[in-house]
């Protein structure tokens, strides 16, 4: 039995003086969701795409009514 294991990778990402926007965090949270492969034939990419876009959109909208909840 050997004592070696993976990790993984871990990525680490940081803002400088504020909090992440609701922009980065839904790009964030697609890049957990959803994978679009480069070798994917183009109709199946493009559709992909144009879905993780859709998603994008609806991610910052939910989350900008979110801050606003938090604001009030």
């Amino acid at each position: 039995m050997s004592g070696a294991f993976n990790l993984g990778c871990a990525l680490v990402r940081t803002t400088d003086g504020r909090g992440f926007t609701p922009e980065e965090i839904a790009e964030r949270a697609l890049d957990k969701i959803m994978y679009v492969g480069e070798n994917a034939p183009p109709v199946i990419r493009d559709q992909a795409l144009a879905f993780r876009e859709r998603i994008r959109q609806i991610l910052v909208y939910l989350l900008c009514l979110c801050f606003e909840a938090m604001i009030m």
